[in-house]
């Protein structure tokens, strides 16, 4: 082509200089230039430096530009012109068209992040209750959640990679308002739910091992925000993600050891695996479900995928709302949503495989986690016919059970047990405050310094804890505990059904990378089921408010009446999610 023509105004207000050309060597991305000839410009790729770091561009000018067949040529008014450089380490967008167990392997760690959301002290709450009191029964209820969880997941981080966008975005993007806020308020309930459950564990943790009266531990877990933010400034989310493997590992180790001590029953372990449920076990595996498969995830996993992504989405005016959706996906200037392509297509499907390899890896090595906590309780407390109450009483009755001490006098397995608290507490402290992050922007676009959210997130739950305790006595905490994972349950249908619908739309996602049939089937008979059991439980509980018995309070009474018009609105919400089929244009 011919010398390069004059620079477009588009182009230079994203840094372009006078030839054309990105100059960013502080990034360590591939320069940038154009040339021009006849109105059509094409993109170029050079490496700045030997020692330049990876990183991908991605700019949006909407305006004259538009992209055909990887040149840019006149566009309608509103239609979008990406400019996709490639990074050093992964090479040009055609060249990484195979599936590679080497880039998977590179790919793994943002499900791991993930993952610890599904291992926190609620999870150790309802593990512990479920395997102190019905042994191995309630097994199949890991298993079932962790495959439920895999598909979830999957599908969230699919959203994030396909469309650029996280699920909180989109939310507001597609529903009214006052659909969009109570989505919203939800989503912090049970961010905050979650949060409390990691307070009072961190605390527990605390006392157990370096003997911090509970109430000022709880006080002491407001200064991981100072950690948090340390981390951050140090390294960005990704020294946040190694800092969660090492706690995760720690959290392995220690709960590997546990199970070793207890030595479980390996024909109980399988019966174990037969589903069976009853109105005893219904509270305790619901909240087992609600700790495993954490509605703030979703969010968060849909969001940090699309950092990691190699391959851009095409072109906005593919997924823009600003476009009118009809019934058979086009836009109002005429471009079909539907059919919408780009050559990195292919890169974007392998983008997919590798996030659902990783959710696979994180998310088992969270089942193997919450199994070692079901199977240790069952084979030490159930099986000596002992109901544990309290994370205190299951760190003194592994004292007494599995007595093995180190150098004569370290007791092994409470030691391990209250380690491995701290590190899931704080490792869960970190993915919640990211949660809050995206939720917050996503719906408020509001942006907040992660210490900030931090800080709002833990005041929330710090409050609640520390006038139970001094209220109803530090052994509340407890049931205050298995009470979170409830709340983070009956929150699931709220995320699960919208994220269900997004990623089944081919108007937003495109015909290619829109959910299938059996795909969606098994997504809607896991909302389904979470469903059901959230109904069956929420009617238990308000059947049992309004029981006026001796011990019944007037305030249980009114705030059963309290929660009826609560409940009859979100009913009257998840139905409308699941039969709404428009898009709300801005």
């Amino acid at each position: 082509m011919g010398p390069a023509a004059a620079q477009p105004p588009q182009l230079a207000a994203h840094g372009l200089d006078e030839s054309g050309s990105f100059r960013d060597s502080g990034t360590g991305v591939f320069e940038d230039s154009y040339t021009a000839q006849g109105g059509f410009a094409e993109l170029k790729a050079q490496p700045l430096s030997e020692a330049s770091m990876p990183r991908r561009k991605h700019q949006t000018e909407r305006g004259k530009l538009g992209r055909v067949d990887g040149l840019f040529e006149e566009a309608p008014p509103g239609d979008s012109v990406v400019i996709d450089t490639v990074t050093a380490e992964n090479g040009s967008s055609s060249a990484r068209r195979r599936f590679e167990w080497r880039l998977a392997l590179r790919k793994l760690g943002p499900a791991f992040l993930i993952s610890i959301g599904y291992m926190d002290p609620g999870n150790w709450a309802t593990d512990i209750e479920g395997g102190s009191r019905f042994g191995y029964r309630l097994l199949w209820v890991l298993v079932v959640s962790n495959v439920m969880a895999w598909l979830l997941q999957t599908l969230a981080s699919r959203l994030g990679i396909v469309t650029g966008r996280h699920l909180a975005q989109l939310c507001r993007e597609a529903y009214p308002r006052i659909i969009a806020m109570t989505l919203f308020a939800l989503a912090e309930t049970a961010i905050i739910a979650t949060d409390l459950a990691e307070v009072i564990g961190t605390a527990v943790g605390l006392n157990l091992v370096l003997g911090i009266p509970l109430l000022l531990g709880i006080l002491v877990t407001t200064l991981d925000t100072l950690l948090l933010l340390m981390a951050q400034r140090a390294g960005g989310l990704r020294r946040i993600e190694q800092i969660v493997l090492s706690l995760l590992f720690v959290i392995t180790i220690c709960f590997a050891l546990e199970l070793v001590l207890s030595k479980p029953s390996f024909i109980q372990m399988i019966g174990g695996l037969v589903p069976r449920i009853d109105g005893q076990s219904l509270l305790v595996a619901l909240g087992m479900l609600g700790a495993t498969v954490m509605p703030h995830n979703f969010y968060l996993h849909s969001a940090i995928v699309i950092r990691d992504a190699t391959v851009r989405r095409p072109a906005d005016s593919c997924v823009s709302t600003s476009a009118t959706r009809t019934a058979d996906g086009t836009a109002h200037n005429g471009h079909d949503l539907a059919g919408c392509t780009d050559d990195s297509d292919r890169g974007r499907e392998l983008e997919c495989v590798y996030s659902a390899i990783d959710c696979a890896v994180a998310l088992n090595a969270a089942f193997f986690i919450n199994a070692a906590i079901l199977i240790t309780a069952a084979s030490s407390f159930w099986a000596n016919h002992v109901q544990v109450a309290t994370l205190q009483e299951a760190h003194a009755l592994l004292e007494r059970v599995l007595p093995i001490r180190l150098w004569g006098r370290v007791e092994v397995a409470p030691l391990v047990f209250g380690i491995a608290l701290i590190a899931a507490g704080q490792s869960s402290t970190i993915t919640g405050t990211l949660a809050g992050q995206y939720v917050m922007e996503g719906f408020l676009g509001l942006s907040l310094q992660m210490w900030q959210q931090r800080l709002l997130t833990r005041l929330c739950a710090v409050v609640p804890s520390v006038l139970v305790i001094i209220l109803l006595g530090p052994e509340s905490t407890y049931r205050l505990l298995i009470l979170s994972q409830v709340v983070l349950s009956l929150q699931l249908p709220f995320a699960i059904v919208p994220m269900i619908r997004f990623t089944g739309s081919k108007a937003l996602m495109g015909e290619r990378f829109a959910s299938g049939m059996w795909t969606r089937i098994c997504a809607w008979c896991a909302a389904a089921f979470i469903i059901v059991l959230n109904l069956w439980m929420a009617g238990s509980m308000l059947f049992d408010a309004f029981r006026v018995q001796s011990g019944r309070t007037a305030g249980a009474v009114v705030g059963g009446v309290l929660a009826v018009p609560l409940t009859i609105y979100l009913l009257g919400v998840l139905v409308w999610l699941c039969m709404y089929r428009g898009f709300r244009n801005e």
